[in-house]
């Protein structure tokens, strides 16, 4: 339900809108919100199609920090800050789940046929073998 596509209220609607079009279709809304020049630098314009670049992204360049200073910077309510943390929870979610290969969570909702998910997990799990069962 927190991540619906079809349950979603209207302001998780627009604060994903907001969040795909800020940070994930062009980094450089990164140069205004960053605190660090590093990090300005290192992502100000990095493709975010390869997915090693795109997990360290998600994974530790946003944070609460960069998400409270765009809804200052936009002077949106402050309420939208805990949909934009759904957001970003959403995506570093798919990052930590998908051991075996990073999935951006638009790739989950644009397949309407589950045949590509599960012959993807059929084949991971062959590959693997059942010594990942050992640690459940």
């Amino acid at each position: 339900m927190m991540f619906g596509k079809t349950t979603a209220s209207l302001r998780q609607l627009a604060a994903r809108s907001i969040f795909h079009h800020c940070f994930l279709k062009g980094s450089c809304c990164l140069a205004k919100l960053m605190p660090s020049d590093t990090l300005k630098m290192r992502f100000s314009n990095a493709d975010l199609s390869q997915m090693d670049v795109y997990d360290e992204y998600i994974n530790f360049v946003l944070n609460k920090t960069v998400l409270r200073a765009l809804v200052v910077r936009l002077n949106l309510p402050q309420d939208s800050l805990v949909n934009f943390e759904v957001e970003l929870l959403l995506h570093q979610l798919s990052s930590k789940f998908s051991s075996f290969k990073i999935i951006q969570p638009e790739s989950f909702y644009s397949n309407s046929d589950d045949s590509a998910v599960s012959e993807d997990s059929q084949s991971s799990s062959l590959e693997e073998g059942d010594s990942d069962l050992e640690y459940w």
